[in-house]
């Protein structure tokens, strides 16, 4: 019965998160073109530019690239952690490493096709590897061994 409550838990959870990732890549105007960029490292390199600014007056730029690079790869770390938890097959890395590079694709192709963001390839480089450490979390964590005990 404990664990029906933790499983639902988790899946509300996982709910909330899909809702403010939606809400994220997707509430905002539409773009007037359709934007994209198919070279990889690209805006990576532009974040990292900005990153290295040193003018006083050029600290919003420094905070938008760190937010950019970082929120790239900490906003689907979360995906790591719910995906094998709800599903036992995500449990295995090959097949959890597969559903998120279509999860991200799809994302990113919708983004261009909404015009609601870009279709960018360094997203798809930031985001795997964010959702890649939360996987390798759950699996680095601790868990409840069932030794058979009827408790």
């Amino acid at each position: 019965m404990k664990e029906k409550r933790i499983k639902i838990t988790v899946a509300v959870l996982f709910a909330v998160y899909v809702a403010g990732m939606l809400l994220l890549l997707f509430y905002r105007q539409p773009r007037a073109g359709h934007e994209y960029n198919l070279a990889p490292f690209a805006t990576i390199r532009d974040y990292f530019l900005v990153m290295r600014m040193r003018n006083p007056w050029e600290a919003g730029l420094r905070a938008y690239g760190w937010v950019n690079f970082l929120g790239n790869i900490l906003a689907f770390l979360p995906l790591g952690v719910f995906l094998p938890l709800l599903f036992r097959r995500q449990g295995n890395f090959w097949i959890f490493l597969t559903t998120v590079v279509f999860a991200v694709c799809a994302v990113e192709l919708l983004q261009l096709w909404t015009r609601r963001g870009s279709l960018d390839v360094d997203d798809l480089i930031l985001n795997v590897p964010g959702a890649c450490l939360g996987w390798t979390a759950w699996r680095l964590w601790p868990k409840k061994e069932n030794h058979g005990n009827a408790s």
